[in-house]
This record gives structure tokens, sequence and C-alpha cells, in this order.
């Protein structure tokens, strides 16, 4: 009995040992998953920032974490990453902060007309204490937000006349952002703004069911606007940006070492990309002239003057929202 037992023993230990992990191996990695709207060009700020934190935090944990990025909306909108995030069902994601300011309203504060005098100005705002309590805001509904990623100031393209006075604004068909805070600066400035999602513009300018629209010179260029409009005003009525984020149970199951980890190479990338999307956007300019494009500047200080009253409504609708205005106003 004794003799059986102790070979039982080991013919178990051998087949432990055989199917045991070799020495030193690594353990698994941690896969997370990431979200963002946006096409793999490697200029873009959504899959640029993307791409970056994703090798960085692979080559900074030895692979202990592994990101799978999914661009080009595979996992869905804006608001759809959102909720996931919310509900722990994505890891990462990239979100554009008008439709997220839909979820806090703290990033509606970003969006107001002429709050920002340019790039410089932006990266004050980003250096300065009120950008850290800014960034906290989404604690309150289960999201971390990691950074913001600016990608520059938004103006008006349309066909025909070019807009070259506020003027010419008066009844014309825009489409804005789905925000009230576009909806009431666009008619704040005579325009007829009409609010729809990002999918059915194209289609809208190509048909002439809209005189124009509104975004980034970037994304002017990158969505191949200039396929359906052939002028752009730069207005610069409202900057554009971009936010990373991480839902709040997978932040919350990080050590605090890696947490410091993750937030300072967030941070770390959000300024190298913007900084990048600052020094293309004259290359940008010149590309959309080469597809056709024409330019034209316009005296934006009545335009300010005609949308001071949108941030008065804001403010007032949003007592406590009005730290963030001071405060970007402070490092003006």
């Amino acid at each position: 009995m004794k003799k059986r037992l102790l070979a039982l023993v080991l013919l178990l230990s051998m087949v432990a040992f055989m199917f045991a992990a070799p020495a030193g191996a690594e353990a698994k990695p941690i896969v997370l998953r990431f979200g963002y709207l946006s096409p793999q060009n490697p200029e873009d700020p959504y899959h640029e920032f993307a791409s970056k934190y994703k090798a960085a935090i692979e080559e900074k944990t030895n692979g202990r974490f592994q990101i799978d990025l999914y661009g080009a909306g595979i996992l869905g909108k804006d608001r759809e990453m959102a909720e996931m995030l919310q509900f722990g069902a994505l890891d990462l994601a990239i979100i554009t902060t008008s439709p997220m300011g839909n979820f806090v309203p703290a990033f509606q504060v970003l969006d107001l007309p002429f709050i920002f005098d340019g790039w410089d100005h932006v990266f004050r705002f980003v250096d300065s204490p009120v950008y850290q309590d800014f960034l906290q805001e989404s604690n309150k509904i289960n999201i971390k937000t990691l950074a913001v990623i600016a990608r520059g100031a938004r103006s008006v393209t349309n066909s025909g006349t070019p807009i070259q006075t506020v003027e010419d604004l008066k009844g014309m068909k825009l489409r804005v952002i789905e925000s009230k805070v576009f909806v009431d600066t666009f008619e704040a400035l005579g325009a007829a703004p009409q609010a729809m999602s990002w999918g059915e513009v194209f289609t809208a300018l190509q048909q002439g069911t809209i005189d124009g629209h509104e975004n980034s010179i970037a994304t002017i260029l990158n969505e191949r606007v200039y396929e359906v409009q052939k002028n752009v005003t730069l207005t610069q009525h409202i900057f554009a940006f971009c936010s990373a984020h991480a839902s709040t149970k997978f932040w919350n199951s990080l050590s605090e070492e890696d947490k410091v980890l993750f937030d300072d190479l967030a941070t770390e990338i959000a300024r190298e990309v913007s900084e990048g999307q600052q020094k293309l956007e004259a290359d940008y300019i010149e590309l959309l002239k080469g597809h056709g494009i024409s330019f034209y500047d316009i005296d934006r200080a009545p335009m300010k003057e005609m949308t001071a009253p949108v941030i008065e409504a804001f403010e007032k609708a949003n007592p406590a929202l009005v730290k963030y205005v001071e405060g970007i106003e402070g490092v003006r």
C-alpha cells in the first residue's frame, strides 16, 4: 500500500513538473480595449494619441498591459463609447469633447464662443491649476479623464459667395454639432444652424440641403470636405478638442504606481499631439488650397461681441461652472 501511494505521489509530481510553466515565464498581459472614432491616419490626433499611448504603456510596463486599438468607430460613436466607459464595458477611449458635454456639463465650457484666443491661450489653460480641477469633473459619472487634446480652431466652410463679414452669415443654413452652445452661437450670429450628426453632413453638403458647416482645419482636410465645399472663412469661433478617458472600473483596478504611469504618459502624449496639430495646421491650409479651397479672413471682433450673451446665459444657467470660464479667461 505504501509503495503504491509513493508511486502515485511520484507520478503526480512528474505530471505537475511536465505541465508547470517554465522558470521565468511571463504571465499573460492584461488586455485593454481602446476605442475612438477616427481611421488610422498617423496625423489624426485621435489615432496619433491612441497609437503612441499604446506603445508607451506596453513598453513602460514591459508588456504587462496590452492595448488593442479599435478605431474608425468600430465600437460605436462618441455617445456609445462614453456609455461603455461608464459601465466598464470599455477600458479606454478618446471622445470629442462636445458630445462629452452631454455627460459632463463642464465640458461645455470648452465650446463657448471665442473663449480661447488661440493655441498659446489653450496651452496656458492646460498648464493652469483650474485644468487639473476640470479633469476631475467626469469622476462623478464613473469616467476618469486622462487628458484633453487640442485639435485647432473651428472655421466655417461654404460654396458660392464667400463669407467675408458677419452679415454674410445671415440666414445661412450651417451644420453645427448637436450642442446647445453651438446652436446658440450661430443663432446669435444671425445664421440658421442645423444640428446634425457628422455621418449626415457630407451628403447634406453634396445635395445642397445645407449651405455649409463649421469644423477644424484638420477635419476639413481629413474628411475630404473640399470635394463638396470651396470656401473656408477663418472665423475661429470655437476651439476643437477631444479627450482621453478610462473607465473607473479599469482605473480602480490599477495599483497606485500604475495610475501615476497611465496619468503621466497621457499628459505627456496629449501635449505632444496638441503641439503637433498646431504645427501641422499651416500645412493643412496649403494642402486644402491645393484641393481648390479658397481661404478668407474675417473681422472677429463684432462676432465676439454678438456672441457674448451666449456666455452670459451659460454662466447664469450653470453657476457651478463659472469657475472654469473665469479660469480660462484668467490665463488669457
